[in-house]
């Protein structure tokens, strides 16, 4: 797993069509991809930014937190990018904004798209709380 708060250098491997962040605590890199369908889904609706975003619900007794994905346009991603330190990572013609939380990433983070009958959802594969 990775630390989110520590990234040095981000750097796009060609070959692969993945993006790779380099850390400088320690030699470990993260690639993060997105499926071809999710990438001309994305083009038709003409949006290719993706925000990371989490929810936390403390009006009861105990606190819930969770982890969900919206599709934003350009003004609110510079306002994401400039008032909240949200890091813009480009991957596979889509940019992900990944929030500046302590949220915990596999070495590889997978964006995927999921469609039931009318209805499309965007998935991730990655990313724990």
């Amino acid at each position: 797993m990775i630390n989110s708060m520590r990234c040095d250098k981000i750097c796009n491997d060609v070959s692969s069509n993945y993006i790779i962040i380099f850390l400088s605590c320690r030699s470990e890199y993260m690639k993060i991809s997105c499926s071809e369908e999710l990438v001309s889904w994305l083009a038709g609706r003409k949006k290719q930014i993706i925000s990371v975003e989490v929810a936390v619900s403390n009006a009861s007794d105990f606190e819930v937190a969770e982890i969900y994905l919206r599709l934003v346009d350009d003004r609110f991603a510079a306002y994401l990018t400039g008032e909240k330190r949200y890091r813009e990572v480009m991957a596979d013609r889509v940019k992900v904004l990944l929030p500046p939380y302590h949220l915990q990433y596999d070495d590889v983070l997978r964006f995927d798209l999921k469609k039931k009958w009318l209805f499309q959802q965007i998935t991730w594969q990655g990313i724990r709380l």
